[in-house]
C-alpha cells in the first residue's frame, strides 16, 4: 500500500512539474511570437540572410585556420606483468610494507564499523595484498 501511495504523490509531482514546465514555455513563446510579429518580413529575410552568412563564415574560418594536426594517441606500454586482458601475473615477490598491510587493516574495520560492504575488485585487491604480506 505504501507503494502505490509513494507513485502516487511521485505521479502528481511530476504532473505538477510539467505543468509548471508548459506554462512557462507558453509564455516564453507568446513574448517571441508578439517581438517577432512586428518585424516586417523583408526585414526577417536579410536577418536570416546575414546570420546565415556570419554563421558560415565562422564555421569555414574554424574549419580551416586549426593548424594542430588532430590528436594521435601514443603507443601506450603495458607492464611486463600483464599479459592478457585481466590477468596479471607476479614474476618476481612483491613487498608489501607493514604500514601498508596496517592501513588495509585499518580500512578495513572503518567500513566494517559503516556497515558498508567493500567493493568486489577492491576487496580482491585488498586480499591479494594481504596474502603478499603475510607469505613473507
Amino acid at each position: 500500500m505504501k507503494q502505490i501511495n509513494d507513485n502516487h504523490i511521485s505521479d502528481k509531482a511530476a504532473k505538477r512539474i510539467a505543468e509548471g514546465c508548459r506554462h512557462y514555455q507558453s509564455r516564453f513563446c507568446r513574448i517571441i511570437n508578439n517581438m517577432v510579429s512586428k518585424i516586417s518580413p523583408a526585414k526577417m529575410k536579410t536577418t536570416l540572410i546575414i546570420f546565415c552568412l556570419i554563421s558560415s563564415g565562422l564555421s569555414i574560418y574554424i574549419a580551416f585556420s586549426y593548424d594542430q594536426p588532430p590528436y594521435i594517441p601514443m603507443h601506450i606500454e603495458v607492464p611486463a606483468h600483464v599479459r592478457e586482458m585481466g590477468t596479471t601475473t607476479i614474476e618476481q615477490s612483491p613487498m608489501v610494507s607493514a604500514e601498508t598491510y596496517r592501513q588495509i587493516q585499518s580500512y578495513k574495520k572503518f567500513m566494517d564499523s559503516l556497515h558498508q560492504p567493500i567493493e568486489p575488485g577492491l576487496q580482491d585487491s585488498l586480499l591479494l595484498l594481504e596474502n603478499i604480506y603475510q607469505s613473507k
